[in-house]
């Protein structure tokens, strides 16, 4: 995705792409890690006020389809299976030194394991969880675009001008749960495209 210095390297270049600047709505997207995205939107329409309309997207609310899976998942594993996994361990939890008690543990227990993780039953839990993932998105995603009168279903009129402008910056996180800015990003950015709602740049 280009940046904004790449998009908009001087004045001829804005007014290139948008006939009147100053109609244009701009959308700031900041990705984070526990606020996976903060949104920011404003139109600066001539005469009168500027509107402007702010939005947060939990990492929390993004992790349910997730977590409810993992619920699910626990509830069907079989005593067998959750003694194997116990009997592993977490890989964390083993020095180098151990590695080779760990490969073999692991090998003794591999046939229980893929009896259940390659069943039909465990491959349609893990299919479904995507889907609700990706639903998940889709409704973050609508949300973020009506902050524009806009919806995943719609695509852009020919005289709405708009301007995404979506923060990229990278950092680690600090807590159990991966974060969630990549995926969703790449998941918005697609979505927007899709649509034709793009100019869709990096701010950072």
């Amino acid at each position: 995705m280009p940046s904004v210095e790449d998009v908009f390297c001087n004045t001829k270049a804005i007014t290139e792409i948008y006939q009147d600047p100053r109609k244009v709505t701009v959308v700031e997207i900041d990705l984070g890690e526990v606020v996976t995205a903060t949104a920011c939107a404003i139109n600066l329409p001539t005469n009168t006020a500027a509107t402007l309309r702010n939005l947060t997207i939990k990492r929390k609310a993004l992790y349910q389809p997730t977590l409810k899976l993992r619920t699910i998942m626990e509830k069907e594993k079989p005593s067998a299976v959750c003694m194997a996994e116990n009997a592993i361990g977490s890989i964390k939890n083993h020095s180098f030194s151990a590695a080779e008690t760990l490969v073999q543990t692991w090998i003794s227990k591999y046939g229980e394991l893929r009896n259940f993780y390659r069943t039909r039953k465990f491959k349609q839990l893990i299919a479904d969880g995507k889907r609700s993932r990706r639903g998940e998105f889709d409704v973050a995603t609508n949300a973020l675009l009506k902050m524009i009168g806009g919806h995943i279903g719609k695509k852009r009129d020919s005289d709405e001008q708009v301007l995404f402008a979506v923060g990229l910056g990278d950092f680690n996180t600090h807590t159990k749960l991966s974060s969630l800015h990549t995926s969703f990003g790449r998941h918005f950015i697609n979505k927007v495209t899709e649509k034709i709602y793009l100019q869709c740049i990096t701010s950072i």
